[in-house]
């Protein structure tokens, strides 16, 4: 392999540790790395197309694109087994939002909750849902909690922009750093109905597993190397940085102390346990025939 792997940027605040050193990456590799930025689904694409060669994974492309893609090992030694984004109990960027009941019934007094309260089950069966256009596994957990969990048939889910959400839908999933601006600042009209991450710990007791670094299996085993000792590194600088990585951040996002502790709340050397919640959310997805092909 005589030009560089492709290896993507995820451009969300939860996974700033793993790019402290970024710029680092092609000089320090000797220009066996170069580096783009792509949204989490836009990961899948292009490692399907063989145009990424590397990158934050999500979990259901992980699965979809397994005859191609495998987890990158951690190192030797890491205390860990994998790297990811993973989180225990409420992650605050992985969000499903319910607008005012129908006939513009205000949400008086409601505060924003992390898993589904029963005025919500109603209101959401039989309802148009609106999906982020960047989530591939959120959008697979948000079907397991709604459908699975609480028997809940909403009539579509289907993607857009988000910005405005149409009136026709009664929810939306938001993920990512504008769920942050949601959960900060709401669009009128909306309040935040469940952490999925909250929901899925309550409902399994594991942790859940957004995303994995993965590589293509035809990947040079020597810079798949490299780069797993690279993130690692990266990793254990961003650890004592988290409050000066979480500063000077758009108010938008939330307060510095806010940022911080959302940052200390993900886990990014995945062991066991995250491991068992990959196979059971895998082993859910097939029992319920909820497919992660493209769509």
């Amino acid at each position: 392999m005589s030009g560089p792997s492709r290896v993507a940027r995820i451009p969300y605040l939860n996974s700033v540790p793993y790019y402290v050193n970024w710029d680092d990456l092609a000089p320090h590799s000797e220009g066996r790395w170069a580096s783009h930025a792509l949204p989490p689904r836009q990961l899948g694409m292009a490692m399907a197309e063989g145009q990424a060669d590397a990158g934050l994974l999500p979990v259901a492309d992980l699965i979809r694109l397994q005859a191609d893609v495998t987890p990158l090992s951690a190192p030797e030694g890491s205390g860990a087994s994998r790297l990811g984004i993973a989180c225990r109990g409420r992650v605050d960027s992985v969000l499903l939002f319910v607008r005012d009941a129908e006939g513009g019934v205000p949400l008086t007094g409601r505060r924003p909750s992390l898993v589904l309260g029963a005025e919500d089950l109603e209101f959401l069966s039989g309802a148009h849902i609106a999906l982020t256009e960047e989530s591939s596994t959120s959008v697979r957990l948000l079907r397991l909690l709604l459908e699975v969990r609480h028997g809940i048939r909403p009539a579509a889910y289907e993607r857009q922009g988000l910005r405005p959400v149409e009136d026709r839908f009664r929810a939306a999933l938001v993920i990512g750093d504008q769920a942050l601006r949601w959960r900060v600042r709401p669009p009128d009209g909306f309040v935040q109905a469940m952490d999925l991450a909250s929901e899925w710990c309550d409902w399994t007791g594991l942790p859940f597993v957004f995303a994995c670094w993965s590589v293509r299996r035809d990947l040079d085993p020597g810079r798949a190397q490299w780069l797993s000792e690279f993130l690692v590194s990266s990793l254990a600088d961003a650890d004592p940085r988290l409050a000066e990585l979480a500063s000077g951040l758009p108010a938008e996002l939330g307060t510095a102390a806010s940022l911080t502790e959302y940052l200390r709340n993900f886990i990014y050397r995945l062991g066991p346990e995250e491991i068992d919640s990959m196979n059971r959310f895998q082993a859910l997805l097939s029992e319920h025939g909820i497919p992660c092909t493209e769509d």
